[in-house]
């Protein structure tokens, strides 16, 4: 299973796709991630991935990418919604939006929730710009160094890896004719 996420981030890397729509899928990935469990505004991110010009494999491999780290940000997320939803001027919209009927179901009110959607939100712009330029400097810089590598030529030539390549250049075919 690792060797094809590797395999399906390198070929992303070297796609023939502009670089900001990978990283807007890195910063919805990570948006994402932050949240936790299936909440109503992990739904709504993913409704967006589909509706925006974003790599969406690119998103849900963030999404699975930074699920494993977010759990360490928690407590921080946990202070961070605490303080949001303690914020004296803010309480009649709280109290405003936890009467509308299906509001609740948000779960607004979670201390963890409202801090990964706060913090998600202010810091999907840092993860996009540093995708960005990470994205760019690897294509116009390492790409070629580390294709050239003997490692990785011996790599690609391994008989798994060749087959795991083709299906992913047939599963890439088929994702942008749709």
């Amino acid at each position: 299973m690792p060797l094809k996420w590797l395999v399906k981030f390198f070929s992303v890397l070297n796609a023939n796709r502009r670089p900001g729509e990978l990283a807007a899928g890195m910063a919805l990935g990570f948006l994402m991630a932050l949240q936790p469990g299936f909440t109503f505004f992990r739904l709504l991110e993913l409704t967006i991935a589909f509706l925006m010009k974003v790599h969406f494999p690119t998103a849900l491999l963030a999404l699975f990418l930074f699920s494993f780290l977010a759990p360490l940000f928690d407590p921080l997320l946990d202070l961070v919604g605490g303080w949001i939803l303690m914020v004296p001027s803010l309480t009649p919209l709280w109290t405003t939006l936890y009467a509308f009927p299906l509001v609740p179901l948000t779960r607004f009110n979670n201390t963890v929730v409202m801090g990964a959607l706060f913090g998600g939100i202010v810091l999907a712009v840092p993860v996009y710009i540093l995708a960005l330029i990470g994205i760019r400097q690897y294509r116009e810089i390492w790409r070629d160094r580390i294709a050239e590598l003997p490692v990785v030529k011996a790599f690609l030539k391994a008989p798994l890896v060749v087959k795991i390549l083709g299906w992913v250049g047939k599963i890439m075919r088929v994702s942008e004719g749709v």
